[in-house]
């Protein structure tokens, strides 16, 4: 058995896990989140640039842009793993800003 799953990081992890899964099966049915989920999300792996990438979609998908556009903007300053994601999430900042103004 390893010992890293009895660490705070193991659990920390497979939290950010659970909060991962339920806020991509929000994106995809629409569903309403609450912002104690989405505070708690981004806490949960604050340096990620996914866990902003996602909470401005689910903005997005809500018409709240300014709320998409600040997300977005957020994730563009944490270290992205591929250029390809980069563009994705540039595109989609711009899209959002568009609808801002």
């Amino acid at each position: 058995k390893d010992p890293f799953i009895n660490t705070v990081e193991f659990k920390n992890y497979e939290q950010f896990r659970a909060f991962d899964k339920k806020i991509d099966r929000a994106l995809n049915e629409k569903n309403d989140l609450s912002v104690n989920f989405i505070v708690n999300y981004q806490a949960s792996n604050p340096e990620y640039w996914v866990v902003y990438y996602k909470v401005g979609q689910y903005y997005q998908q809500k018409k709240w842009y300014n709320a998409a556009a600040k997300q977005y903007k957020t994730a563009l300053n944490k270290e992205i793993t591929t250029l390809l994601d980069r563009a994705e999430i540039q595109k989609k900042y711009q899209k959002v800003t568009r609808k801002i103004k």
